[in-house]
């Protein structure tokens, strides 16, 4: 009885369309290009995770390298629930052809306000020509309970002029139960394209999860 129904659909395009598939997996709907009927589509992004790397307290360093192109402006990473099997610095190299860059070509420079148990204060800490840059203030404890948490950025990394890096870091170590966010930078002094980030601890074994992104 038509005067009782109103049609809701009928063969117009689009997903509603049942000449047409299903779409692919991870597809989404969207409005077509003209505006008139609605399809299945790939979502574009700007903010794509590319890497996820784990790093399981059994070695004292771990790389992300390899998804470095030219579809990004620039990277982040960011790393959670980050410790040293010895309380010791969390550093950082940049990977040039599969290899961590390990001479002295590093600039790096902090700033760190903090509070422990004797009060609140603030530092700065920094370095000229060193073999790898420094990220957090005196440690990042030994277990998940005094973890640290990084924020990296890593701009232009395919292009010839000097590599720049800035860094966030939030800690809790065992000294004098301390808390600190360290605000600062990184120059690697030599030209070139690079390939990836190595993340290390000064001194004993890394543990720690660390994604990589990419954005337009």
């Amino acid at each position: 009885d038509t005067t009782k129904w109103n049609v809701l659909a009928s063969g117009s395009g689009g997903i509603w369309d049942s000449t047409l598939s299903l779409g692919s997996a991870g597809q989404f709907v969207k409005v077509n290009s003209g505006a008139s009927a609605l399809e299945f589509g790939t979502v574009s992004s700007d903010y794509v995770k590319l890497a996820t790397a784990t790093a399981n307290g059994s070695s004292q360093s771990i790389n992300l390298d390899g998804f470095f192109t030219s579809d990004y402006d620039y990277y982040e990473i960011i790393g959670t629930d980050v410790f040293s099997s010895t309380n010791s610095t969390m550093r950082g190299r940049v990977i040039v052809s599969g290899s961590a860059i390990s001479s002295s070509s590093y600039d790096w420079a902090f700033t760190v306000p903090y509070r422990n148990s004797g009060g609140t204060a603030l530092d700065t800490v920094g370095a000229w020509k060193d073999t790898d840059f420094r990220m957090n203030y005196n440690g990042q404890g030994t277990s998940i309970n005094d973890h640290t948490t990084i924020h990296m950025k890593i701009f232009s990394p395919l292009s010839s002029g000097r590599k720049y890096i800035d860094f966030q870091s939030r800690g809790s170590t065992g000294v004098n139960n301390e808390i600190g966010t360290a605000y600062g930078g990184a120059r690697l002094e030599n030209a070139g394209a690079i390939s990836g980030i190595q993340l290390l601890t000064a001194s004993g074994n890394l543990t720690g999860t660390f994604k990589l992104y990419g954005v337009k």
